[in-house]
């Protein structure tokens, strides 16, 4: 669909394309005075092991800073920021860890199983570091 749309929401997938691609290919979609809301995982410049460990398998994470300097130079202007962790992410994880329990009770496939293993391994990460582990939100719009 090729808008223009007043918005975008990109929730936790930009890292797999990349900040400047995706802020480029959607810059033609936006509506004259529209914005692009995304989320990016960040690491703490200072981030200690349990949170390392947390986004190993990820690929580089960038801290804040180096995130925002990214929107600047594909031609966009951060509006607001937000870091996403703690409470929000214990409110996915805690029906996902109750889910999990249930499930696993009444006996799966191996296949579940296994997704069960590796989302019981997230959450016991997560919790190692919840206030290191995030996500920055930025609302953002083409740099006048």
């Amino acid at each position: 669909m090729p808008g223009p749309y007043d918005l975008i929401w990109c929730a936790g997938a930009v890292y797999f394309v990349g900040i400047q691609n995706a802020l480029n290919a959607w810059r033609s979609m936006l509506a004259e005075d529209g914005f692009i809301a995304f989320s990016e995982p960040v690491l703490a410049p200072d981030a200690f092991a349990a949170a390392k460990a947390f986004w190993a398998g990820e690929g580089e994470l960038s801290d804040r800073d180096t995130v925002l300097n990214e929107v600047v130079n594909a031609g966009f202007t951060p509006i607001a920021t937000r870091d996403v962790k703690g409470a929000a992410w214990a409110a996915y994880y805690t029906p996902m860890e109750a889910r999990n329990a249930k499930l696993r009770a009444g006996g799966v496939s191996a296949e579940v199983e296994a997704a069960c293993t590796d989302a019981v391994r997230e959450i016991t990460l997560w919790r190692a570091a919840p206030d290191e582990i995030a996500y920055l939100l930025i609302l953002a719009k083409p740099a006048q």
